[in-house]
């Protein structure tokens, strides 16, 4: 009689061995199966189950996908790699991307989805280091709302970070270095081009003329970008004792725009681990992460004012002084120059935006500490009572001086005394969380016929 031997697997978690015969199957006692390979498995909001057995549209990224593309935030990194997801990246240093789960969810409301970290419900991932991501799962139908309620309307970003493995001590360095560029540029006017326009319409009007014969030629998008540089540098050290897994890392980021003098640097510093008690009935699983970023904003007005401002309008007269829209009616020539009887006047309202960057005075500094500790006594075999808690606290403080002579060069009549002003921002979230699991087990060998 030839007998076999059938391993079969139970709620992807505990494994039985069936003897099976020519008229007879029995089945052993349970034992704890290898885990879930991790891209099989999706995190959801109660656990983890097999990616086969989740009726749910789910799509999901790995770290490889996370990271082999130089970018600021992990979401970033993702367009065009998620089905049914739609990315749109910001220009700004340090910006949060635009994320659409299958177009918008409601027609007034907010239309980002919502994010979790480690079961930490977050506002969003920006301050996450992409190289600590192990996984990110979007949750994309109404089962995100029947696991997380309303907030999960929109979808729901879940991300799982990394962890230290059993096996040698691992210390990992990865550095590099991007640039950013402006793939289509508005084609402006020249001097001359615009000289014929304007006097047309002056002639049409019946106004003054200007002269020809113009000693400026500006490109005011060639005045006021440049190559955006990226720069990223990330350590970290992970392992694994017999009860307990640790990971380490620290990340450097900094970011330069493509307007001049924008700039945000990003620190980063994440412990996870992981212990064993009391021969493995307990397990507590602890993250925390700090975040600590700096920022120097530009007002992206200048882009408008470049597209209206005129190619004659110097960015600096000979002199030194920045350059304004102001002619010379008598002489048609665009200057602030005048001789005695000349009468003057300006081509537009608009003003310098070389100038206007250069007296925007914006600094931002922001911290934020994030902590979750996740609990897992197991009561009896096949019984497990889980409790989750988790807490984040945020500093923030914004910085700005107008000087008197930003308000004049921009044209701005209104504003005439300097200003400066705080902002500060200061918040806690804590929340807590408690379920119990039971498996299904078999504790007797059973025949059946």
């Amino acid at each position: 009689m030839k007998k076999y031997f059938l391993p079969l697997f139970i709620l992807g978690s505990f494994c039985v061995n069936a003897q099976v015969t020519n008229d007879s199957i029995q089945i052993g006692d349970p034992f704890e199966s290898d885990s879930i390979i991790l891209d099989q498995a999706v995190v959801v909001g109660y656990g983890t189950v097999k990616k086969s057995d989740l009726t749910s549209a789910v799509s999901s990224a790995n770290a490889k996908d996370i990271t082999q593309i130089a970018s600021t935030t992990a979401m970033q990194s993702l367009q065009g790699k998620l089905a049914g997801v739609n990315i749109i990246n910001t220009d700004t240093p340090g910006g949060t991307p635009t994320v659409l789960v299958r177009g918008m969810g409601t027609a007034l409301g907010g239309k980002a989805p919502l994010y979790v970290v480690d079961g930490l419900i977050v506002p969003n991932i920006n301050n996450i280091n992409p190289n600590d991501i192990e996984k990110i799962d979007v949750l994309k139908d109404a089962a995100s709302s029947a696991i997380y309620g309303v907030r999960g309307a929109n979808g729901v970003v879940v991300v799982t970070t990394k962890r230290g493995k059993t096996g040698k001590i691992r210390v990992n360095y990865d550095s590099y270095i991007g640039v950013r560029n402006t793939m289509n540029m508005v084609d402006m006017a020249d001097a001359n081009q615009y000289i014929t326009y304007f006097n047309e319409q002056r002639k049409a009007t019946g106004g003054s003329l200007i002269s020809t014969n113009q000693q400026y030629n500006t490109n005011w998008f060639d005045e006021i970008m440049k190559t955006g540089q990226l720069i990223s540098n990330n350590v970290s050290l992970s392992g694994a004792g017999e009860n307990i897994n640790y990971l380490f890392s620290l990340n450097n980021f900094e970011e330069k725009g493509i307007l001049d003098g924008n700039n945000y640097k990003r620190t980063t510093v994440r412990n996870n681990n992981d212990y064993k008690l009391f021969d493995g009935k307990l397990k507590i699983k602890q993250n925390v992460s700090a975040t600590f970023t700096r920022e120097i904003p530009k007002s992206y007005g200048a882009f408008d004012t470049a597209f209206r401002q005129s190619p004659l309008v110097p960015v600096r007269y000979d002199d030194g002084k920045w350059g304004q829209p102001f002619w010379n009616k008598t002489t048609g020539e665009v200057t602030y120059l005048l001789n005695p009887g000349d009468g003057s006047g300006k081509l537009n309202s608009h003003g310098n935006p070389v100038a206007g960057a250069y007296y925007d005075n914006q600094k931002i500094n922001a911290t934020i500490l994030q902590g979750s500790i996740d609990a897992v006594l197991n009561l009896t075999k096949g019984l497990d009572f889980t409790s989750r808690a988790g807490a984040t606290k945020y500093w923030y403080k914004k910085r700005t001086f107008t000087p008197n002579k930003q308000t004049w060069l921009a044209a701005d009549p209104t504003r005439t005394a300097a200003q400066f002003e705080i902002e500060k921002i200061k918040s806690t979230n804590v929340g807590v969380t408690t379920w119990a699991d039971n498996s299904l087990a078999f504790n007797e060998i059973e025949t059946f016929r």
